[in-house]
């Protein structure tokens, strides 16, 4: 075997750890949420949070499964169009975020909630430009 093509195996290789890294993080995260600590150990987010976490988990799960994908395969038009999903689905939960906004700020003298929708207002336009690469890497690995 030359030396390319042991390369190459690697670097499928050191892909697929991450794509499965990625999916366990995922499944962390949901089970740190709904079970244990779960959301109501984080001072700042209130009641409102319930209004959120449906499609928040949904969003972990779905980007869970696209990793699970490529670890099975994972050419450029397959990731794109799972980058495209999960990234939709993230300017969603984001979007909600934004509507129902289930941060308490108020035991903080600064002014978090301004910093905050300023943070999910760059996530939402930073997020719109990466579904734009994504399409058009997609339509470029299909024509």
């Amino acid at each position: 075997m030359d030396t390319a093509m042991r390369r190459s195996g690697q670097l499928v290789a050191v892909r697929r750890f991450g794509y499965a890294l990625a999916a366990a993080i995922n499944l962390a995260i949901i089970y740190a949420v709904q079970v244990w600590p779960g959301w109501r150990a984080v001072p700042v987010l209130t009641e409102e949070t319930t209004r959120v976490l449906g499609l928040f988990t949904v969003s972990l799960l779905v980007s869970a499964v696209a990793n699970v994908i490529y670890i099975l395969a994972d050419p450029p038009a397959i990731r794109a169009v799972g980058e495209v999903i999960t990234t939709v689905l993230g300017i969603a939960v984001m979007v909600q975020m934004w509507r129902v906004f289930p941060f308490d700020f108020t035991a903080y003298d600064a002014p978090w909630p301004i910093v905050a929708r300023l943070l999910l207002a760059m996530a939402i336009a930073g997020s719109g430009v990466a579904v734009l690469i994504q399409l058009t890497r997609l339509f470029r690995t299909t024509s």
